[in-house]
C-alpha cells in the first residue's frame, strides 16, 4: 500500500495537492514555527521533512536500524523530537527505546538519548513541555502504561515515574505548559466474555492522569467511563476534554465456529475537567461509538465525532454525526449528521475530527481516506 500526504483546502474540503509518497504516517505533525511537516515512513525508518506549500520534500533523514514509533514538536522552538525503538543487543533479546530531536530548519539531529527501562522497548506515545524543557512519554502496553518525565536535554528520567496497568488510548499525551501539566489518556480494553447472548465481560474503562510536567509527579488519577478515550486540551480555558466510545456488548452469532461479535450499547460522553487538578467541570452526553474530540478555542466550541452503530468485526455501520458543544456552559448547539462511505467499509468514518479555529470547518475522514469538511457554525 503506497501512502501519501494530502493537502486540503478546509473551506471547500478540495483536495489541493497529493505530496511525499511513502509518508503518510499516521505520525504525521507540523512544527509550528516553521510550519513544515515532519512525516515518517510507512517503516518507520526513515523521516520526510516536507514543505506543505511548494509541496516538495525538503530533506530524507535515515534512522538506520532503529524504527520511530512517536513524534511531538516543541511549541516554543524549531524543534521536533522523535521517539522509537529499535536499539537492542546483538541477539535482539533486550530492546530500548529513544529520544531525539530534529531541527526542522537544517534537518541536524541532536543527541541520541537512550532511555532507562528495557522492559519497555520504544519510547511509547510522546509529548513536549517546551517552558521545562521536558519530554513526556507514555509507554507500554506489555508492562503496563509508565508515563515518565524526561529532561530533553539529557534524557534522564525526573521524578520518580507513574505505572498505571492502563494501555494508552491515541494521541493520548497533551501539555499545558502554563500550569505545568500533563493529561494523559488511559485504557483498560475489555475481554470478549463466552457467555450467553447479551451478557458481557468487566466493561471497558476510561480514566485521566493529571502529572506535574516540572517534578515528574502524579497528581491525581480520575476514573471515566467505558470505552476508548479520546482527548483534546482547550489551553485558552484551562479546560481538558476527553470523549469516551461508550459502552459495548458481546453477542455469540450463530456461526459454525460461534462467533463473538461487539456491538455499540449505548452512548459515549464528553468529559470536560480543569487541567490543573483534573476537577471534573460536566459530562455531555453524545452520540454512539464516539471516536474524537476536538476543540475551538478562538469560537469556544467543541466538536464531538461519533461513527454511529457499530457491529464488529464486520464494522457495519449507521450514520454518524459530529456534535457541537459550547465550550464555556456545555450546552449542545447543533448536530451535523455524516453518512457513511457507499461501500459501508468502516466503522470510523468519523474518527478524525479537526478544529480549525478560524474558519469552524471539521474535517471527517474515513478508514477510506475519504475526506471532507463540516461547516460547523
Amino acid at each position: 500500500m503506497t501512502t501519501r500526504i494530502g493537502v486540503l483546502d478546509t473551506r471547500t474540503g478540495a483536495l489541493l495537492r497529493t505530496l511525499a509518497a511513502g509518508y503518510g504516517s499516521p505520525l504525521l505533525v507540523e512544527d509550528p514555527r516553521t510550519g513544515r511537516l515532519v512525516a515518517p515512513s510507512a517503516e518507520g525508518r526513515r523521516v520526510a521533512v516536507v514543505d506543505p506549500r511548494t509541496g516538495t520534500v525538503v530533506r530524507v533523514i535515515r534512522l538506520g536500524a532503529r524504527v520511530l514509533t512517536a513524534l511531538a514538536p516543541d511549541p516554543l522552538g524549531d524543534l521536533v523530537y522523535l521517539g522509537g525503538g529499535g536499539l537492542c543487543d546483538p541477539r535482539g533479546q533486550r530492546c530500548r527505546g529513544w529520544v531525539q530531536a530534529l531541527d526542522t530548519r537544517t534537518g541536524a539531529l541532536g543527541p541520541l538519548h537512550v532511555l532507562d527501562d528495557p522492559s519497555r522497548p520504544d519510547a511509547g506515545r510522546l509529548a513536549v513541555d517546551g517552558g521545562a524543557g521536558h519530554l513526556v512519554l507514555a509507554r507500554g502496553p506489555d508492562a503496563g502504561t509508565a508515563i515518565e518525565v524526561v529532561d530533553a536535554a539529557t534524557g534522564r528520567r525526573v521524578g520518580g515515574g507513574v505505572v498505571s496497568f492502563m494501555t494508552v488510548g491515541p494521541r493520548p499525551v497533551a501539555i499545558d505548559a502554563a500550569a505545568g501539566r500533563a493529561v494523559v489518556a488511559l485504557y483498560r480494553s475489555a475481554i470478549p466474555f463466552h457467555g450467553p447472548p447479551g451478557t458481557g465481560p468487566l466493561p471497558s474503562l476510561a480514566a485521566l492522569a493529571i502529572v506535574d510536567t516540572r517534578a515528574g509527579r502524579l497528581v491525581r488519577t480520575i476514573p471515566l467511563g467505558p470505552g476508548r478515550p479520546a482527548l483534546a486540551l482547550d489551553a485558552r480555558g484551562g479546560r481538558v476534554d476527553v470523549a469516551t466510545y461508550g459502552p459495548v456488548r458481546y453477542d455469540r452469532v450463530p456461526e459454525p465456529n460461534g462467533r463473538v461479535v461487539q456491538r455499540t450499547a449505548g452512548a459515549g460522553a464528553l468529559y470536560v475537567l480543569d487541567a490543573r487538578d483534573g476537577t471534573m467541570v460536566r459530562t455531555v452526553s453524545t452520540g454512539l461509538a464516539t471516536t474524537a474530540v476536538a476543540v475551538d478555542g478562538v469560537r469556544g466550541r467543541v466538536y464531538v465525532a461519533s461513527a454511529g452503530p457499530v457491529t464488529l468485526p464486520w464494522g457495519l455501520v449507521g450514520q454518524g454525526m459530529v456534535t457541537v458543544v459550547d465550550a464555556r456552559t456545555g450546552a449542545i448547539l447543533r448536530r451535523v449528521r455524516v453518512d457513511p462511505h457507499a461501500d459501508r467499509s468502516g466503522p470510523r468514518h468519523a474518527r478524525a475530527a479537526a478544529a480549525r479555529g478560524d474558519r469552524g470547518h471539521v474535517r471527517c475522514a474515513g478508514d477510506d481516506d475519504l475526506a471532507r469538511v463540516c461547516t460547523c457554525p
